[in-house]
């Protein structure tokens, strides 16, 4: 499952809206848009606290991230 795929399960799994899921790790809510739209993508450090947040394993697939759409 690609990181993008991913934070948008993770959102909907849990009832969040992208506002919600925002506030949980004080973001901008462009900024989780983005993520879930593939255009940018969290830092390691964010994506491993969403992913503890929610009780999940860091066992994703990393091919997709590009550095320069990187951002937290």
């Amino acid at each position: 499952m690609k990181i993008n795929q991913l934070i948008k399960k993770l959102r909907y799994d849990n009832d969040l809206t992208q506002n919600e899921l925002a506030e949980l790790f004080d973001l901008n809510p462009e900024t989780v848009k983005r993520w879930e739209q593939g255009r940018s993508f969290p830092t390691f450090i964010k994506l491993i606290a969403i992913l503890k947040h929610f009780g999940k394993e860091y066992d994703i697939d990393y091919t997709d991230l590009d550095p320069d759409k990187t951002e937290d």
